[in-house]
C-alpha cells in the first residue's frame, strides 16, 4: 500500500477540492435547458416533449437557466392564439426567430377581436422576451385593468419586440364608480417593477376609454393613460419607435382623457 507524506497529502487534498471547485461552473452550464415550441396550439396537457411541446407547456417547465426557442412546422408567419393569459411566476426567457415571422395573439379564435391579455408578470416574476410579437391583446375590467398586452408586476425586458393592436378596458356605463378606462393600451408597468425595452416597435395601441355617465349630465370618468405604456415604475427605453398609439377617450360628457398618447409616466414612475 502506498503511503504520503504529510506535505504531500495535503497538497494532493488541496489540488483535488481545486478541481472540484472548477467543475462548478461547467455542472451549472450543462443544468441549462433549451425547450423548443413545436405547435402553435394553446394547450397544456403537464407535458413538453419532441412533436408536442406548447409555449404554454414550456413555461410550466422551464427553469430560471433555461431558454424557451421555436421549431414550429411548415412556414412562417406563424400565430399562436392563446386562451387565456400566460402567467409568469419565474424566471423565464423566450427567444423567437423574429417579430415578422412569430406572433403571440390575444385573439384566441382568430376573428381578428382581442379576447384575452397575452402575459402577465407576477411580483416575482422575470420575463425576457426578444425577436416576438405580441398582438391583439385585451385587458380585463376590475382592479387588474390596466396592461393591454403585458401587465408587469416584476421584471420585464423586451428586445427587437413588436408589440401592436393591443387596447386597455373601457368603462361601461353604470351608477357604480371605477368606469375610468384602464391605462396601458400595451404594457402596465406596475408600482416597484422594472422595464427594459430595446429596439422595440410599438404601433396602433390604445388605453381604455371612460364610461359614460349614467345620467346624461354628470361629467364622465376619465380615459386610461399612455397609448402604448404606463410607467408607474422604473422603465428604460432604448431605439425603440412609438407610432400610431393613443391614450383613452373621456366618458360622456365631458370626461377627461388620458395622458400620454404614446407613453404616460404616472406617480412615482422613473422613466429613463
Amino acid at each position: 500500500m502506498r503511503t504520503w507524506p504529510p506535505a504531500r497529502l495535503a497538497w494532493h487534498t488541496w489540488f483535488a477540492w481545486c478541481a472540484w471547485c472548477a467543475w462548478l461552473p461547467t455542472a451549472a452550464a450543462v443544468a441549462q435547458t433549451t425547450w423548443t415550441v413545436d405547435i402553435v396550439a394553446d394547450e397544456n396537457d403537464s407535458a413538453c416533449i419532441p412533436g408536442d411541446c406548447s409555449l404554454r407547456e414550456a413555461i410550466a417547465g422551464a427553469g430560471p437557466l433555461d431558454t424557451i426557442e421555436f421549431g414550429l412546422p411548415g412556414s412562417p408567419p406563424w400565430t399562436l392564439r392563446l386562451a387565456s393569459p400566460l402567467t409568469i411566476a419565474g424566471t423565464i426567457s423566450i427567444s423567437g426567430p423574429g417579430s415578422d415571422q412569430l406572433r403571440i395573439s390575444g385573439d384566441s379564435g382568430g376573428d381578428g377581436t382581442a379576447d384575452v391579455r397575452p402575459f402577465e408578470i407576477d411580483a416575482a416574476g422575470s420575463l425576457s422576451l426578444a425577436q416576438v410579437g405580441i398582438e391583439k391583446g385585451i385587458s380585463p375590467a376590475g382592479s387588474t385593468r390596466n396592461g393591454g398586452c403585458l401587465r408587469n408586476l416584476g421584471t420585464l425586458t423586451l428586445e427587437a419586440v413588436e408589440i401592436s393592436a393591443c387596447s386597455g378596458w373601457s368603462g361601461t356605463s353604470s351608477t357604480f364608480n371605477g368606469n375610468a378606462g384602464a391605462s396601458g393600451g400595451a404594457v402596465w408597468n406596475g408600482a416597484g417593477a422594472v422595464l427594459s425595452i430595446a429596439s422595440s416597435r410599438l404601433t396602433l395601441n390604445v388605453a381604455g376609454g371612460g364610461a359614460s355617465s349614467p345620467d346624461g349630465f354628470s361629467a364622465g370618468p376619465e380615459g386610461g393613460s399612455g397609448g402604448a405604456l404606463a410607467n408607474a415604475g422604473t422603465a428604460t427605453i432604448f431605439d425603440t419607435t412609438f407610432e400610431g398609439n393613443h391614450a383613452g377617450r373621456g366618458g360622456y360628457p365631458d370626461g377627461r382623457g388620458g395622458d400620454g398618447g404614446a407613453v404616460a409616466n404616472l406617480a412615482g414612475g422613473v422613466l429613463r
